[in-house]
């Protein structure tokens, strides 16, 4: 539950969770490998080859365990899924200017023709604190219609607070089921720091969101920073009059519940994901396992597009992406340096210390946007439930787009590079 808005990174440390067999003989953490992304059993620890400076090494693995369901968690549509419209991986970058509406499009049909099945939500409002939309819990139903097919929490609690009401949500965070039953507001939740991330009255438009147990218990944080919602022309800016910070949030829990009902669901964590602050509820066992720039794409493109009313507004918030989250370390925008980044930007690899993690939220949000404008915005998803079955990303991505990823990557790489070019500096 340690992702952060789309305004604010959040700091995550975890390992890599699929496997694959890489190699007859055993590799060791540190070794050399061949491959990034490629994983191997070894000793009963999965080593992730990843990449550190300019070789390619094995990393610290986390304790083996079988991600095989008793039952499989759902999906609502055929694999490999079938192009939806003219654009494809053939012809995408000839179409490059059509993908935005497209995507969006393709999304309000899906919401439209979509049958609600809610989940039992909880929204508690500090005393003081005046939420960014009106009907907050409406626009958790409109993200809970959207993603209808898929497994979703068993219960949902979002607690909403600006700076004045932080103390009331320590207390309010201690009376929450989910938190209690985890140990209290210390517990693995970590209520406490998740809340002191509002830390200023103008420091607080950030969130969290998750599942934080076994039985789907999704919990979600948000602060809420009146300073951070107003647009240069001085009025609420669309990704929060319309709700985009409450839909990215809860795409994190709906990725989280594709990893329910794995055997290692609630487990206790080894001393090597201690370390690397993860553990075995659903929540750290996807931030483990999918990229981290699907991750935050993912959430960012589908809270918009899900939320926004017209295409207008969804284009507002969308049309600085490809640089509204550039870090300075990263200087190379290429098309053959972008897919560089999607093909490597996995854990251990992308998660901080390294600064690249940032860049997910807007180079992530082109690709996501990509791929629904090919597919459908319901196959990003499929691809997280086919990683939670145990699939390795390549594999995922190749079951669900019929492409391998190393045809694709090249793809969405020159993509992300022509819209970095055409987008103006802020």
């Amino acid at each position: 539950m340690r992702k952060l808005s789309i305004f604010t990174s959040l700091i995550i440390l975890a390992s890599s969770l699929t496997l694959v067999q890489a190699h007859a003989a055993t590799p060791t953490a540190g070794a050399s490998c061949s491959k990034i992304g490629t994983t191997t059993d070894a000793k009963g620890m999965k080593l992730t080859c990843v990449k550190s400076g300019k070789k390619m090494v094995w990393s610290n693995g986390l304790a083996s365990a079988s991600t095989k369901t008793t039952k499989q968690n759902p999906i609502p549509i055929k694999l490999p899924v079938a192009v939806i419209g003219e654009i494809t991986f053939d012809n995408i970058i000839d179409h490059i200017n059509d993908v935005p509406l497209a995507a969006w499009t393709a999304v309000q049909k899906v919401e439209n023709a979509n049958t609600l099945i809610p989940v039992p939500t909880t929204v508690a409002i500090g005393p003081n604190t005046v939420p960014n939309v009106p009907d907050m819990l409406g626009t958790f139903q409109k993200m809970m219609k959207f993603y209808s097919g898929f497994r979703q929490p068993t219960t949902y609690y979002a607690l909403v607070y600006n700076f004045q009401d932080v103390a009331w949500a320590l207390k309010t965070a201690a009376t929450i089921p989910a938190v209690v039953n985890n140990g209290g507001i210390n517990g693995i939740t970590g209520m406490p720091g998740m809340i002191a991330q509002c830390s200023a009255p103008d420091k607080c438009g950030n969130g969290n969101s998750g599942v934080v147990d076994p039985a789907g218990s999704g919990l979600g944080r948000f602060g809420i920073d009146p300073k951070t919602m107003i647009g240069q022309d001085g009025t609420v800016r669309p990704v929060f009059k319309n709700g985009a910070l409450q839909g990215h949030e809860y795409t994190h829990s709906v990725q989280a519940s594709q990893f329910l009902g794995l055997p290692i669901v609630g487990k206790p964590p080894t001393e090597t994901q201690r370390k690397n602050n993860v553990d075995n509820m659903p929540s750290g066992l996807y931030e483990s396992a999918i990229p981290c720039w699907w991750a935050e794409g993912q959430a960012n493109f589908n809270g918009n597009a899900a939320t926004a009313p017209t295409y207008d507004e969804y284009w507002l918030s969308r049309k600085g992406a490809a640089k509204g989250w550039s870090i300075p370390e990263f200087t190379d925008y290429s098309a053959t340096a972008l897919q560089n980044f999607f093909e490597t930007d996995m854990p251990l690899a992308c998660l901080p210390p390294h600064p690249i993690y940032q860049m997910g939220y807007g180079l992530g949000w082109l690709a996501i946007e990509a791929l629904t404008a090919i597919a459908g915005p319901q196959s990003t998803m499929a691809l997280v439930t086919m990683m939670g079955r145990g699939q390795t990303y390549p594999q995922a991505f190749e079951s669900v787009y019929g492409i391998s990823w190393a045809k694709a990557s090249p793809i969405l790489g020159k993509l992300a590079a022509m819209e970095y070019a055409a987008t103006p500096n802020h």
